[in-house]
């Protein structure tokens, strides 16, 4: 259901802000997204690193433009926003707990809560970069910026 409704919050803001306000901060931002994954599987941490830093900072961007276009969710937006990088020096538990589950936002639409993974996923990249550098540990790093993916995928 959170997918469908993140699908759904995309979708609208794409039909509600122009094309050509959102379609080069999404391109930008799923190029990005492309070169984390393909730096987990291939780089070490510190280009990992590198890597999810620029992802959370077009994540943020693209959350700024999303709150000027859909202000019901800018509260929540503009929250994420400023967490960013304290979301990235979180625990994994805080950091869902706190973010994934929602429990350190203001309250807003599941659509809006949807949205925040833009952020709130390449920054658990960063969390996990405290981790052992195993494969497990790769493979949830992926997990987290393949999600962002999937839902990307429908709009370029």
């Amino acid at each position: 259901m959170k997918k469908l409704s993140f699908i759904l919050l995309i979708f609208t803001l794409v039909t509600s802000c122009s094309s050509k306000d959102l379609n080069k901060p999404i391109a930008a931002y799923k190029k990005q997204a492309e070169a984390l994954v393909i730096s987990i599987d291939e780089a070490g941490f510190k280009v990992i690193a590198e890597n999810g830093e620029s992802l959370v900072a077009k994540g943020k961007s693209l959350l700024s433009l999303l709150g000027k276009r859909w202000p019901k969710c800018s509260e929540l937006f503009d929250k994420v926003v400023m967490d960013a990088e304290k979301m990235s020096k979180l625990s994994l538990d805080k950091i869902e707990k706190e973010y994934h589950d929602g429990e350190s936002l203001p309250e807003a639409d599941d659509e809006c809560l949807n949205a925040k993974e833009l952020v709130v996923h390449p920054a658990t990249v960063l969390v996990l970069i405290n981790e052992k550098d195993t494969k497990k540990t790769r493979e949830r790093m992926k997990d987290e910026v393949e999600e962002v993916l999937s839902h990307l995928g429908i709009l370029i």
